[in-house]
C-alpha cells in the first residue's frame, strides 16, 4: 500500500522515477498520505480477519482460505530508520521512501484520534466521536495527572481541533473536516442589529507564534519552532504542546497555527435562523459572499454564532521526515557549573549543558553584586555521578581489586594503557564531604548501561588528594582540557566568592551562580611519604620522605625538585585527649626523648599519633602523614 495520496485506489502501483513502471495511484495528487497508507491496511486486514463467502473455511484443514495471522505487509525494511532512507549516499532507492510502500517510520505513529480515545476512556467519557479526526503525530507526551479537559488543550489549540457537544455526544473532528456549506443569506440575518462585524486593530494581533515541543529527530530534546510577520503585529501566540514532531513538521504546524489566528480578523457575530439549527461549532458556512467557521454558538432556539474566516486546511496526514537533526531551536540552557579547589593559582571551573552553547562567560564577585569577568569556557566537561559507594581506598599502587561504577551525562569513558594513564589521561575528580576532592586515575572503563561505566584500574589520591571515599550520588567531573582556570588574586584567598556561568549567546539572568571559599588547594603542600618511626631506650624518632607537587615526574633526577622556597615540616604529636606537642624542623627527621613525651603524654604506655606535614610560605602547612607509636 503506497503512502500516497488515494493510495487505496491502485494499492499495486509504485512511485520510481528511476523505473519506466513508476506510476501514481488513479487521481492522485502526488502529495505524501501516511494515513491512507494506514485505512488500507485496516480495511484489507480486517476484512481477511472475517469468515464467510469471500473467506470461506476449507474442507480440507480447520482454518480459512487466508488465515489472517500469517499475512505479512510490504515492506518493513532491515535497513534501521532513520540511517534508511536518510543516508541516500549508501542507499540510492531512500528517495522512495517518501511515497512507497515502506512501513519504515511510519508504523510508530499515533492517530489523533487514538490519543483522544484513550484519553477520554481514562476520564469515562463513553459517547466519543471521533470518526472524522485524522491526524497523525509521532507521540504525545503526559507527564504529569491532570484533567482530561487539560491533557488534550494543548493538541486542540495546536491542530485546531473542533470539539462539539452534539445530540449524542462529544464530537471531535480535525481542521477542514465539515459536511458541505450552509448559505446564511442576507435577509436571513434580519436587521442590521442582528450582525456584527469585528476587526481587530493590527496592533492587537500575533506578531509572532512560537510553539513549544518535543525534537523527534534530536533525542526529544525541547525545541521551538516559529511563523511571524515582520511588521504590522506586537503579539507573540506561545504554544506549549509535548508532542513529537521534528523541524519540518513543527514549523508546518506554527505556520498552520499562526494563519489560523491572523484570519480571525474581520470576524462576524451573528444571529443564526432557524433553518440552521443543526449547524455546530467547526462548520463552514457562507454569508455576505465569503466563507466562515463556526468558531462558538452561544443561546437556545436563538443562537449566536461567533464566525472567523474560513481557512482551508488539510489535516497532517504524515509523519516526520527522515534526515539529520539540525538541533533544536531554542535558547541555551542555564549551564551546570563546578568549581574544584585543585588549582595553585585560584579555581578549576567546570560547565556542563544541554543543549551545549559555547563559549560560557565566567566572572567573579566577592560581594555578589559586581561581577569581574575572569575567562571562558570553550568545551563541556563531562560531569556524571556515582552509582555505587567508593570506599576509602589503597594510595601508592594499582587497585586491582576495587572497581567502581559511575554514569556520565555526556560524552564518553575509555580505556587506555597504564602509561597513558600515568600521563594524567583518565583523571576524575570525585566530590567528598567537606567540600574536598579526590583526584582518582583509572586504565579500564567497561560500558555496562547506557552513559553508565564500571571504571578498574584505580590508582587513588592522585594529586595530593586524600582517598578518603565518597557516597552514592557524588557529583564528579573528567579532568581534561575542557575545564578553565579562574585566576584569583592573594587577596580573594579564604573569603566567601561568587563565579557565575552563562552562555554568551545568552543573557546573564540565564546564569548560574554558585558559591565557593578558595583555599588554593593546588598550592598545598603534598602529604610526606613512607612515614616510620623508632623507638630506643631514651628517643623517639621519626624519618619520611618529602613528595612534591611541582616536577615530580623526572626520573632522571637524584631528588625531586623543593617545589617551595624552604624546607620545612611541622610535626605534632597527640593523643586521644588532645594535641600535646607542636614542633618544626627543617629537614626530614625529627626525634624527642621518651621522657619528655611521657610527662606530656600523662604516663607511661599511652598511645600517641606523630603527625607530620610540609609547610608552604603561600598555603601554609599542608596534608600530614601520621603514624601511632606506644610510649
Amino acid at each position: 500500500m503506497p503512502a500516497a495520496d488515494k493510495g487505496a485506489n491502485q494499492p499495486n502501483v509504485f512511485f520510481d522515477p528511476k523505473s519506466t513502471e513508476s506510476a501514481l495511484p488513479h487521481f492522485s495528487s502526488g502529495e505524501r498520505d501516511d494515513l491512507i497508507q494506514r485505512r488500507g491496511l485496516e480495511a484489507l486486514l480486517s476484512h481477511w480477519s472475517q469468515s464467510g463467502a469471500h473467506n470461506p473455511l476449507s474442507s480440507l484443514y480447520d482454518g480459512p482460505m487466508v488465515e489472517a495471522d500469517w499475512v505479512h505487509v510490504l515492506a518493513f525494511d532491515a535497513r534501521p530508520w532513520p540511517d534508511f532512507p536518510a543516508r541516500q549516499t549508501v542507499w540510492a532507492d531512500g528517495g522512495n521512501w517518501r511515497l512507497g510502500h515502506w512501513l519504515n517510520g511510519r508504523a510508530g505513529l499515533v492517530p489523533v484520534a487514538r490519543i483522544v480515545s484513550d484519553i477520554a476512556g481514562q476520564c469515562e467519557v463513553s459517547a466519543l466521536d471521533v470518526e472524522a479526526l485524522d491526524d497523525l503525530v509521532s507521540g504525545y507526551v503526559l507527564a504529569q495527572a491532570g484533567t482530561g479537559r487539560d491533557a488534550l488543550a494543548p493538541l486542540v489549540n495546536l491542530l485546531g481541533l473542533s470539539v462539539i457537544e452534539g445530540p449524542q455526544g462529544l464530537v471531535v473532528r480535525s481542521a477542514g473536516r465539515f459536511d458541505g456549506s450552509f448559505q446564511i443569506h442576507d435577509r436571513q440575518a434580519g436587521d442590521a442589529g442582528d450582525f456584527q462585524v469585528h476587526y481587530p486593530a493590527a496592533e492587537d494581533q500575533s506578531r509572532d507564534t512560537r510553539l513549544y515541543h518535543l525534537d523527534d529527530s534530536a533525542d526529544y530534546a525541547p525545541a521551538v519552532a516559529s511563523a511571524r510577520q515582520a511588521v504590522g503585529a506586537s503579539g507573540v501566540d506561545i504554544i506549549s504542546a509535548p508532542v513529537l514532531a521534528d523541524p519540518s513538521l513543527a514549523q508546518r504546524w506554527a505556520e498552520q497555527h499562526f494563519a489560523r489566528q491572523r484570519s480571525s480578523g474581520g470576524s462576524v457575530i451573528i444571529t443564526l435562523p432557524p433553518s440552521a439549527l443543526a449547524l455546530m461549532p467547526g462548520d463552514k458556512v457562507g454569508f455576505a459572499g465569503q466563507d466562515y467557521r463556526i468558531e462558538a454558538l452561544q443561546g437556545g432556539t436563538e443562537r449566536q454564532a461567533h464566525l472567523v474566516p474560513w481557512q482551508a486546511e488539510t489535516p497532517r496526514l504524515a509523519g516526520s521526515e527522515a534526515g539529520t537533526a539540525t538541533g533544536p531551536l531554542m535558547p541555551p540552557a542555564r549551564p551546570v557549573l563546578l568549581l574544584l579547589n585543585r588549582h595553585p593559582d585560584g579555581l578549576l571551573a567546570a560547565v556542563h549543558g544541554r543543549p551545549w552553547s559555547a563559549p560560557v562567560e565566567l566572572a567573579v564577585s566577592t560581594d555578589g553584586a559586581v561581577f569581574e569577568a575572569r575567562g571562558q569556557c570553550d568545551q563541556r566537561a563531562i560531569m556524571g555521578e556515582l552509582l555505587t559507594d567508593l570506599a576509602p581506598g589503597p594510595v601508592g599502587y594499582w587497585d586491582e581489586a576495587g572497581s567502581l561504577e559511575v554514569c556520565v551525562y555526556e560524552g564518553r569513558l575509555e580505556s587506555r594503557a597504564r602509561r597513558d594513564v600515568f600521563a594524567g589521561k583518565n583523571r576524575l575528580a570525585i566530590e567528598q564531604a567537606g567540600g574536598e576532592w579526590e583526584v582518582m586515575d583509572f586504565a579500564r572503563a567497561e560500558l555496562v548501561a547506557e552513559q553508565c561505566y564500571r571504571l578498574s584500574g584505580l590508582l587513588r589520591g592522585q594529586a595530593g588528594s586524600v582517598a578518603a571515599g565518597a557516597k552514592v550520588g557524588a557529583r564528579l567531573v573528567l579532568l581534561d582540557g575542557a575545564l578553565a582556570t579562574l585566576s584569583l588574586a592573594a587577596h580573594e584567598t579564604g573569603i566567601d566568592l561568587s563565579v557565575r556561568a552563562w552562555p554568551a549567546a545568552s543573557s546573564v539572568q540565564n546564569a548560574a551562580i554558585e558559591p565557593v571559599v578558595s583555599r588554593r588547594r593546588g598550592a598545598r603542600c603534598h602529604a610526606p611519604v613512607h612515614l616510620r618511626l623508632s623507638r630506643s631506650a631514651d628517643e623517639v624518632r621519626a624519618r619520611w620522605i618529602r613528595c612534591t607537587r611541582i616536577g615530580g615526574d623526572h626520573w632522571g633526577v637524584e631528588d625531586v625538585p623543593l617545589g617551595e622556597a624552604e624546607e620545612l615540616y611541622e610535626v605534632r604529636v597527640s593523643r586521644s585527649q588532645g594535641e600535646v606537642l607542636r614542633q618544626r624542623v627543617t629537614t626530614p627527621a625529627w626525634q624527642s626523648d621518651v621522657s619528655t613525651l611521657t610527662a606530656l603524654a600523662g604516663g607511661a604506655g599511652t598511645v600517641l599519633t606523630i603527625h607530620v606535614a610540609q609547610i608552604s610560605r603561600d598555603s601554609g602547612a599542608g596534608l600530614s602523614a601520621r603514624a601511632d607509636i606506644t610510649l
